[in-house]
C-alpha cells in the first residue's frame, strides 16, 4: 500500500532512512498508512516525507534514548584530598 501512496523519490528516501534508522522509518510508515486509511492523505511527495521525518524527529518517535555514563574513581591513600589545601 505504501508503494501506491509514495511517489518514487519519496519511496527511495524512505528506503534509505529505513537502512539507517528502521524505528524512525517504521513510525513514519505507520503515520502515512493511518492518514491514508482515514482519507486525510493523497500522494506523498518527497518534500512531504521530509516534513514527516522532521516531525517524527522532533517528537522523538522511534528514537532510542542513549544515557550518559559517568566514571567515578575510587580515592586511594595517595590522592590529594582537595585542591584547596595549602602546601
Amino acid at each position: 500500500m505504501l508503494a501506491t501512496i509514495l511517489d518514487p523519490p519519496a519511496r527511495e528516501r524512505l528506503s534509505r532512512v529505513k537502512l539507517v534508522k528502521p524505528d524512525k522509518a517504521r513510525g513514519v510508515e505507520q503515520t502515512i498508512l493511518n492518514a491514508a486509511r482515514q482519507g486525510k492523505l493523497g500522494k506523498v511527495s518527497e518534500k512531504m516525507l521530509i516534513d514527516m521525518l522532521s516531525t517524527v524527529s522532533e517528537s522523538g518517535i522511534g528514537e532510542t534514548k542513549v544515557g550518559s555514563i559517568t566514571f567515578e574513581r575510587k580515592k586511594s591513600a595517595f590522592d590529594e584530598e582537595s585542591s584547596d589545601d595549602e602546601w
